[in-house]
């Protein structure tokens, strides 16, 4: 599986004449763009949190953001959020296997982070965290903070 991160920055690198965001006739890798860029070329460091949330999910569940296992019509996001759903028991029964062998705070570890990449790939750009608030909550986990 190899991920696909170029689109990643694309809002930083694009400039305009707002501070805040960009306009683009880029639209990004199936999979990976926000929701937003399906109906403007508006781009914003909410657009690149999403993309990033993606990826995270991508790496914990080693499924693809748009994966031929998926119901028609689902992605990575709706498709980890619909097994939440499902197995309020098991939260480890749809990440990757591996993780099953993982020791029980490591195991914690990457609930977490799924849960930080699902809060990254929120519909609306708005309740998407901020990047800074995300690096700093993964340095904080890997620190033991969290």
């Amino acid at each position: 599986m190899e991920p696909k991160i170029g689109d990643f920055g694309i809002a930083k690198i694009v400039s305009d004449s707002d501070e805040n965001s960009t306009n683009s006739k880029i639209v990004g890798t199936l999979g990976y763009i926000a929701p937003e860029n399906a109906y403007s070329y508006h781009l914003t460091e909410k657009s690149d949190v999403y993309s990033y949330g993606v990826l995270l999910l991508e790496l914990f569940c080693r499924k693809m953001p748009v994966d031929p296992s998926f119901e028609e019509g689902l992605d990575i996001v709706f498709w980890v959020r619909k097994n939440l759903q499902r197995s309020s028991n098991n939260f480890l029964c749809f990440l990757d296997e591996e993780i099953n062998l993982w020791d029980v705070d490591e195991q914690w570890k990457a609930l977490k982070i799924v849960d930080l990449a699902l809060q990254c790939a929120q519909v609306e750009a708005s309740t998407r965290p901020a990047m800074r608030d995300v690096v700093r909550f993964l340095i904080e986990l890997n620190n033991g903070c969290k």
